[in-house]
């Protein structure tokens, strides 16, 4: 089971386009806060972009024609403690198809967090484990990356996960688009297909 909700960008929560920062927000795409980490001089319009062939939706999610003159671009889920604890003393993996057209190719890392002290409480969070992405995603390409993370220590999901997948750099971007689809966290060396259609559960946002 996928623990990503709205992994294929499917489900849109705010029409609104926001003006893009260096902290998380969230976007108009159901669950997910992206922002440039560490970015400054920012601005861009955040949109969901649908006709990508290459996705199992054919939606991708991110920022088109964003500017920043340093920082790296991130894409971010927190997941509920109910969803993840079957997770304790598990392999994990996750995986994504990614675009971007900077003009070079870009790579990506992947990270977990938990939560600190709190379920389900996300203002102070632990790393748990970072994998770089073993493929670069090249300019004007959606690319296919897989991380695998070791097994998570037996409480380590307890409290729930937040998944980042960011830029390993920082660059300068000028007028330029990220965009993810297919997303899946689940359990195991290797992702199975992602799966779109189905029940959508919105929840509420995380603190």
């Amino acid at each position: 089971e996928n623990a990503i909700i709205n992994g294929g960008m499917q489900v849109q929560q705010n029409p609104t386009a926001i003006t893009l920062t260096n902290a998380y927000q969230y976007g108009i795409a159901d669950q997910w806060c992206l922002a440039v980490s560490g970015g400054t001089s920012i601005s861009g319009i955040d949109a969901i972009s649908s006709g990508n062939a290459g996705v199992s939706t054919g939606v991708l999610y991110g920022t088109t024609s964003g500017s920043w003159t340093t920082g790296q671009f991130t894409w971010m889920q927190r997941i509920e403690a109910k969803r993840t604890i079957r997770f304790n003393s598990k392999v994990v993996t996750v995986q994504a198809k990614i675009y971007q057209n900077t003009g070079g190719a870009r790579s990506f890392n992947v990270l977990l967090y938990k939560p600190t002290t709190t379920a389900d409480t996300f203002s102070a969070t632990t790393l748990l484990q970072t994998v770089t992405a073993t493929q670069s995603v090249a300019s004007g390409t959606i690319t296919t990356i897989t991380a695998t993370f070791a097994a998570l220590g037996a409480t380590d999901a307890s409290l729930g996960l937040q998944a980042v997948i960011l830029d390993s750099a920082a660059n300068t971007v000028s007028s330029k688009t990220y965009l993810i689809g297919d997303v899946k966290l689940e359990e195991g060396s290797a992702a199975t297909q992602f799966e779109s259609g189905g029940a959508y559960h919105q929840y509420q946002p995380l603190t």
